[in-house]
């Protein structure tokens, strides 16, 4: 028997996720041959959720009038399901005054809970394969498992951060009187809540994408890339789909992290994105998110400062006027 043929014997155990190591000891390949499939963006690598506190973020939701009402038109019988094949992400909201929010400019946030497997970021599989090990903090964002179809389905980004991100002292700004009533404090001082350290023991593959990779190592054929563009399909059929390059793919994801990152220091550090004389000002307010970059950025590298300025500029703007992001 070949090395292909004994290969292709390969019997996959019927079960719906595989930490890293088992995933690599089925597919007689190693662990790192699976980072680097998903540093290229071929796969999903995934951790596992138990009731991670967090806030599940929607981007480009303007026209979603009731935020409520969304949430209860995608969940399932008791949570918001990301649904991709045979396996699903959870995330669960009570749903109170206090746990949605729609702003002025698109986003939809919810708080709760969150199960099941999650994705993790470009970024971080990237340190985990050449450093063996990435930073988790609050601002570290994980995608639902099938963000890509529920993407292409609805129009709209969405990701999962820790609660601490979406907490009660944003309130002032999403909804003033609410805080006040309440007795928020509109400034709190505070520190990152998580601070931690993952390995390659901590992710996990789902049974879908073994499958896919045993396919293709059977074949030997490339594997598609989200991040690099891969392997494009030619055709000369009118109606085939229009494929989006890797690139487009990761600067649009880079400018999401640095609006994400742009809105959580405008919310939780409001005085700082003011001049000397107490005006919100562009400048100020890109200057306070690069002095909080070193827990914010995730280990990504700091944008420049005029970058930053564009895109607060273009959140001010209608579609039509836009510059650096939210072009229609």
């Amino acid at each position: 028997m070949t090395k292909q043929e004994a290969h292709s014997s390969i019997k996959i155990p019927p079960m719906e996720y595989f930490t890293l190591d088992r995933a690599a000891s089925i597919l007689q390949c190693d662990i790192d041959d699976l980072l680097h499939y998903g540093v290229i963006g071929a796969i999903p690598l995934c951790v596992m959720m138990r009731g991670f506190p967090s806030a599940l973020i929607f981007m480009g939701g303007k026209d979603i009038q009731d935020p409520i009402e969304f949430y209860q038109e995608h969940k399932g019988a008791s949570s918001f399901l990301f649904r991709e094949s045979n396996y699903v992400s959870h995330f669960n909201s009570t749903l109170t005054e206090y746990d949605a929010y729609k702003t002025d400019g698109g986003l939809i946030l919810f708080r709760g809970l969150a199960h099941g497997l999650w994705c993790l970021g470009h970024s971080e599989i990237e340190s985990l394969l050449y450093s063996k090990k990435a930073k988790v903090i609050d601002t570290t964002i994980f995608m639902p498992f099938g963000w890509d179809a529920f993407r292409e389905k609805t129009g709209l980004s969405c990701h999962i951060i820790s609660d601490r991100y979406f907490n009660q002292s944003w309130l002032p700004t999403l909804n003033r009187q609410l805080a006040e009533s309440a007795g928020f404090q509109l400034r709190e001082s505070r520190k990152p809540a998580i601070n931690e350290i993952l390995t390659t023991s901590d992710l996990f593959i789902a049974r879908d994408t073994i499958l896919k990779l045993k396919g293709a190592i059977d074949t030997g054929e490339p594997m598609k890339s989200i991040i690099n563009g891969g392997v494009i399909e030619l055709s000369l059929s009118p109606s085939s789909e229009k494929k989006e390059h890797g690139n487009t793919v990761r600067f649009r994801e880079n400018r999401e992290f640095m609006i994400a990152n742009l809105v959580y220091v405008k919310l939780t550090y409001p005085e700082e994105c003011k001049n000397d004389r107490g005006d919100e000002t562009n400048d100020a307010w890109a200057e306070a998110t690069l002095n909080h970059w070193g827990f914010i950025g995730a280990g990504k590298e700091a944008p420049s400062k005029d970058y930053l300025t564009k895109i607060i500029a273009d959140l001010k703007r209608l579609p039509a006027k836009r510059g650096a992001v939210g072009k229609p």
